[in-house]
This record gives structure tokens, C-alpha cells and sequence, in this order.
């Protein structure tokens, strides 16, 4: 039976083999290794802009759900306490 240290040897060894006989294969994509202002690249930083829009509104919309329930939830212990009642008149 192999204890697992000689089992993770066996992994790091392989992997520093692959790396060290293709360096090719761990380099950044054509993309991202690339030109910078190449029409693929653009497309991925507007990819990236889209995605924390659609995010962000999601969570303030959250936020402002809780925000108009916190309000309404006020509102209703407001109209259930006769000492909250004011009079008009003032």
C-alpha cells in the first residue's frame, strides 16, 4: 500500500515534468498573452463590465427590498401603537 506523502511525491513530480518539458502548455492563453487591444480581448473586458452590472443591480436591489420592508414593517408597528398616534391638528 503507498502511504499518501509517497502518492503526493509521485503527483508534484509529474507535474513539474510537464511543466518543465512544456512550458508551452502553461502559458497564459493567445488571449490573455496576446495583444491587448485585439477585438477578443475588448469583447472579454465588456464580458466583464456586463457581469458586474447585472451583480451589483441584483444586490441593490436586495438591498432595496429590504430597505421598503424595514419601512413598511415600521409603518405597521407605527399604526398598531396608540402612543404613535399624533393628532392632526398640530
Amino acid at each position: 500500500m503507498i502511504s499518501i506523502l509517497t502518492k503526493h511525491r509521485r503527483l508534484l513530480a509529474l507535474v513539474l515534468l510537464v511543466s518543465a518539458c512544456g512550458p508551452r502548455a502553461v502559458l497564459a492563453c493567445s488571449t490573455c498573452f496576446g495583444d491587448p487591444s485585439s477585438e477578443m480581448v475588448e469583447g472579454a473586458k465588456a464580458g466583464v463590465i456586463v457581469l458586474a452590472v447585472v451583480v451589483y443591480g441584483v444586490v441593490f436591489s436586495m438591498v432595496g427590498v429590504v430597505g421598503v420592508w424595514t419601512f413598511r414593517a415600521r409603518k405597521l408597528a407605527n399604526a398598531h401603537d396608540p402612543a404613535a398616534v399624533r393628532d392632526p391638528s398640530l
